[in-house]
């Protein structure tokens, strides 16, 4: 899906968010950020947000700032979802359907993109969606897919959320014991989506049957490396950079929270809702 004048306003906020842990001063800070609303307003409508993402963090690049400028966001957010895991894998064994529950846990988790700092509750928010359901529901889909596939590509997403999809990942190997599973991060950092190193600080290298791989080339999957990485297995993506990339492609099961209404338009969903879809 490509941009809308409507995504600017994240666009400036992605921007202001580099720049304070970019270690760039005050004044190099606004005049990357002045270069950058030139290139805003010159932007071609075929581009999709994630492409403007990466080239915000680029521009960032080439006026010295960090690599990883959400880093400490990032471990923050990792250290507080390991703090709830033990918590949250109670609350798994408990259930009556522990994989569809470690599914809406891990759409829980994708609420962290909101920033790591935000008041995550857990059981509050598996709650209300208990209550008022998922905006898109293809979970039966999912589970038949998890049972009869030999292999699965899952698209991780950001720090912190990646904690609970191992959760998610173990339930699918649990259910199937012969599924393999290929986990992509990014190669390297960009916003606070997860790379190798952050996935393996969130447990994902200690899961049986997963093996943890790096995307190969940098940014978002595009559309024609995931069919060289894909070729036939089930591909579970998370997060809404993915479905950005990714939706109009068939047999993937997208898994996000909605946070935008022009993701929401493109779903049928409300701004808020727990959506997991099946594009057949």
């Amino acid at each position: 899906m490509n941009i809308t004048r409507t995504c600017y306003p994240c666009f400036i906020r992605q921007a202001e968010n580099e720049i304070r842990g970019s270690g760039l001063s005050e004044d190099e800070g606004n005049l990357v950020l002045g270069q950058l609303k030139d290139m805003f307003e010159n932007m071609g409508a075929e581009l999709t947000p994630v492409d403007v993402s990466v080239l915000i963090h680029a521009r960032m690049l080439e006026s010295g700032g960090s690599e990883d400028p959400y880093a400490e966001m990032k471990q923050v957010s990792t250290d507080r979802a390991l703090e709830m895991r033990d918590r949250v894998l109670d609350r798994l064994r408990s259930s009556k359907d522990p994989l569809f529950e470690s599914a809406l846990v891990s759409m829980a988790g994708n609420v962290m993109d909101y920033g790591a700092m935000n008041q995550l509750d857990m059981d509050a928010t598996l709650s209300r969606m208990e209550e008022n359901g998922l905006g898109i529901d293809d979970h039966g889909a999912f589970r038949k897919a998890v049972i009869s596939s030999k292999d699965a590509v899952f698209l991780l997403d950001n720090s912190g959320e990646a904690v609970f999809d191992g959760l998610l990942m173990a339930e699918m190997v649990r259910v199937n014991p012969t599924l393999r599973i290929r986990a992509y991060a990014k190669r390297r950092p960009l916003l606070n989506d997860v790379t190798v190193e952050d996935a393996l600080a969130s447990g994902l290298g200690d899961i049986g049957n997963v093996e943890l791989m790096a995307l190969p080339e940098d940014g978002w999957i595009k559309p024609d490396m995931l069919k060289r990485l894909s070729r036939g297995a089930m591909i579970v993506s998370k997060g809404q950079g993915n479905y950005e990339n990714l939706s109009g492609e068939k047999g993937i099961f997208f898994l996000l929270v909605v946070k935008c209404p022009v993701i929401g338009e493109h779903l049928g969903a409300e701004v808020g809702d727990m959506v997991l879809k099946y594009s057949s």
